[in-house]
């Protein structure tokens, strides 16, 4: 298996679905546990009547529902966010449509900065985006931001160069493919 270049973060988006789920099953378990039995709210026993037991499945339910609600809205719409950029990208490769785009560049998109105060060290981790830069006959220059990547790519570009996928009416709708426009890598 070819191991990639980007950083795709797949994992994050079923994270919070699982996380989501995880909660609302915690809301829906905590409720009906609440009924018919002593419930203690703070070590203090909620009265066990009808308005006590409805205190309580509020609580359980506002408590862990609406967080496990939020999560997993958040992990839908991310997964919705990435299956229209996929769905964007594969209308792009059908198309056809591509430039050979150079000048290409690492550029740091965000810093994460991790101090350790029992080994008095800092760990400093910069997450870098690729840029590129075509020119098209009329010397107009187009720079092109491409994927996250988990390391310097350049030296294995063919001729130095990344392949642009772009809509002919849209400027703005492209896609650099790094993956298809290196040499073939083999990570030891």
């Amino acid at each position: 298996m070819k191991k990639s270049v980007t950083i795709k973060n797949k994992w994050v988006k079923w994270l919070l679905i699982g996380m989501g789920i995880v909660f609302l099953i915690i809301a829906v378990v905590l409720a009906s546990v609440a009924s018919g039995n002593h419930v203690y709210v703070n070590g203090v026993q909620v009265a066990n009547d009808a308005q006590g037991e409805q205190l309580a499945r509020r609580l359980f339910l506002l408590g862990f529902g609406i967080p496990g609600l939020l999560l997993l809205v958040a992990g839908s719409i991310t997964i919705l966010v990435a299956h229209r950029k996929q769905v964007r990208i594969n209308a792009l490769l059908a198309a056809g449509n591509y430039v050979w785009a150079g000048h290409i560049a690492l550029v740091a998109s965000n810093t994460a900065v991790v101090t350790s105060n029992s080994q008095h060290h800092q760990y400093a981790h910069t997450i870098q985006r690729m840029t590129c830069v075509y020119e098209d006959e009329a010397g107009r220059k187009y720079l092109f931001k491409g994927p996250t990547v988990r390391y310097d790519s350049t030296p294995f570009l063919h001729d130095g160069q990344v392949k642009v996928y772009l809509d002919t009416d849209n400027v703005h709708n492209y896609y650099v493919d790094l993956e298809n426009s290196m040499d073939e890598v083999i990570e030891a």
